[in-house]
């Protein structure tokens, strides 16, 4: 990980020595545990966490050699809203599980893990309710934890019971081993049948809760088809497989070409512009339908599928015929 090479008016400083890249604010988690990895993001942005001498962001790559500087500040400051989460006895629709894995499809309006001001209620405290325990994969925010699906998106998400299933899949995440398909509904009918957005992802310049397209940020590709069309209320039903998993990745693209996600304001949906069942909708209209990936302990190849939510099945029913 990191061996200490210097200790700078109450701050630490390391030299990194793993053999493989990884994330700065992952590295730390793993370096110096005491505090979440949402602590060491937060202290990172702030400045109180350096690289090589200059601020950097939380994905900042380390390799062997890199110096990383703590501030006094960042390691004094009481971690406030770090608690682990507590088991809650809440609803969750099991799709697979074994001692290793457990998927669930995801209820819309459910939060993954605490943060952000959230403390319960997500999928984190539920599956604790339901596995008893769950492993800390570097973050004790996030147990079990390996990917995350937004708050209103529906559908697929899997989870590590066990150490070994959390670096299974962490390694699949990370070499895009996994095949990854979504249901959405879109403001607009394209002229093509199918089409590949491939712009690169990062933070928006100036709204910063936001992603979007730029020239500085990370490889993205979504392919879309269109499943069927309502031209007089212009809405469509599309399939998106996507080969890369950015923040908000097929909202961005989808949005960027034109064709906002129905319900999803942020990113350009106006309710204005279409009629019919989509002046209905109550959240963003993204479902994550199905998941392949090879068992992080056997290497079985599974696929795992979760069916379009209650909310979603009148647009299918309408123009795919069910």
């Amino acid at each position: 990980m990191g061996s200490e090479v210097a200790s700078m008016q109450g701050g630490r400083r390391f030299e990194v020595t793993t053999q493989e890249n990884v994330r700065l604010d992952r590295w730390l988690s793993g370096q110096l545990p005491g505090f979440s990895r949402s602590r060491w993001q937060k202290a990172i942005r702030s400045g109180e966490v350096k690289v090589d001498g200059q601020k950097v962001s939380p994905r900042e790559m380390l390799s062997t050699g890199r110096i990383v500087e703590i501030a006094a500040s960042a390691l004094s400051m009481e971690d406030d809203s770090e608690h682990p989460p507590e088991p809650q006895r809440l609803p969750l629709d099991v799709l697979w599980e074994d001692d290793d894995i457990l998927v669930i499809n995801k209820a819309p309006g459910m939060v993954v893990h605490p943060g952000n001001g959230c403390r319960d209620g997500t999928v984190a405290n539920a599956a604790l309710a339901h596995c008893g325990s769950l492993p800390n994969l570097g973050d004790p925010l996030r147990p079990g934890i390996v990917h995350r699906l937004d708050k209103e998106t529906s559908g697929v998400l899997i989870l590590a019971k066990s150490v070994r299933g959390g670096a299974g899949l962490f390694e699949q995440f990370k070499e895009r081993n996994l095949e990854k398909e979504y249901l959405a509904v879109i403001q607009g009918v394209p002229l093509d049948d199918e089409g590949t957005c491939e712009g690169k992802i990062g933070r928006h310049p100036v709204r910063r809760t936001r992603m979007a397209v730029t020239e500085d940020g990370r490889p993205a590709v979504s392919h879309w088809t269109v499943m069927g069309a309502s031209m007089a209320d212009n809405w469509a039903c599309v399939r998106v497989k996507i080969e890369t998993g950015r923040t908000h990745q097929i909202r961005v693209h989808l949005s960027e070409a034109g064709f906002p996600l129905v319900g999803d304001p942020l990113y350009g949906y106006r309710k204005n512009r279409s009629g019919g069942l989509s002046r209905k909708a109550e959240r963003v209209l993204l479902h994550a339908a199905r998941l392949t990936f090879h068992h992080p302990v056997d290497e079985r190849k599974l696929t795992v599928e979760a069916s379009i939510p209650m909310d979603m099945q009148p647009f299918w029913e309408e123009v795919c015929g069910g």
